[in-house]
């Protein structure tokens, strides 16, 4: 019984799906620069829409909240570090002492630790 009970809704649930799929494209109008239809379908309680629907819906709104502006992501206005500009003062703290005398910054001495113990 367990498996003809299964069968049985797992057919209704596929005939369910594919009435709701022709419906769904009948009724589905493209937008305006999309040709695809956006497909819905409904099962019961549970709605599932194409994801490639959703995507181009959230696009949408996203463009009408804040358009792409049609500007370079690097420009004269950039600030230097984005663009590779050397910034002096970061340059004259990194090297310290070294700066304008040598290409290796500058390095404290390395530390010298004593024996805890004393001499052996």
């Amino acid at each position: 019984m367990g498996k003809y009970l299964r069968r049985l809704v797992f057919a209704a649930l596929a005939y369910f799906a594919c009435c709701a799929a022709v419906y769904a494209q009948q009724d589905a109008k493209p937008a305006a620069g999309n040709t695809t239809p956006c497909v819905e379908v409904e099962i019961g309680h549970d709605v599932q829409r194409s994801l490639d629907c959703l995507n181009q819906g959230l696009k949408n709104r996203v463009d009408q909240v804040q358009p792409t502006m049609n500007v370079p992501p690097i420009g004269a206005h950039s600030p230097d570090l984005s663009i590779g500009v050397v910034n002096v003062p970061g340059v004259q703290q990194q090297y310290g002492s070294n700066f304008g005398r040598s290409v290796i910054p500058q390095r404290p001495p390395a530390p010298v630790y004593e024996n805890a113990f004393g001499r052996r």
